[in-house]
């Protein structure tokens, strides 16, 4: 098992796979959800709504954890752990902010669906942020790790 190498692994996170964003809540509890993300070198951002149950814990903990995989092929993966940073606070995405937006929507769902769900959205109120890659762990194949053969 080796690791992605930093072209390899831009390029991987330059694909539309659904992320995994992990965090705890208030009570400690592990919460996980499903979303969409941009790679921006050095983090990922990502959109939420601003009534999703998860920005208290994203705002209030500071902490959160991503993990991206491929479920067929070469089983690609990269968890990535860091510091939750607000880049925008809580507003309907205008300008820069919807560009980027549009963006993520056509590569998740192509060129006219992501238009579309744009469209239907556009007028709620999202905040903007950025998991740090504090650390990040990659694998590049599904081979089994040396330690487990020992």
């Amino acid at each position: 098992m080796a690791a992605l190498s930093k072209e390899r692994l831009d390029e991987f996170l330059a694909q539309p796979h659904i992320a995994r964003l992990g965090m705890v809540t208030d009570s400690g509890d592990p919460y996980v959800v499903p979303i969409w993300y941009e790679w921006a070198g050095d983090g990922l951002l990502i959109s939420v709504r601003e009534k999703a149950k998860y920005v208290p814990y994203l705002i209030g903990r500071g902490r959160a954890c991503m993990s991206i995989a491929e479920d067929q092929g070469d089983l690609r993966r990269a968890l990535i752990t860091g510091r939750v940073e607000v880049i925008r606070e809580a507003a309907p995405d205008t300008g820069e902010w919807l560009a980027r937006s549009q963006e993520i929507c056509r590569r998740y769902l192509g060129e006219d669906a992501g238009g579309d769900y744009q469209d239907e959205t556009i007028s709620r109120a999202c905040v903007w942020f950025k998991i740090h890659a504090d650390e990040v762990v990659t694998w590049d194949s599904p081979a089994w790790h040396p330690r487990y053969l020992k």
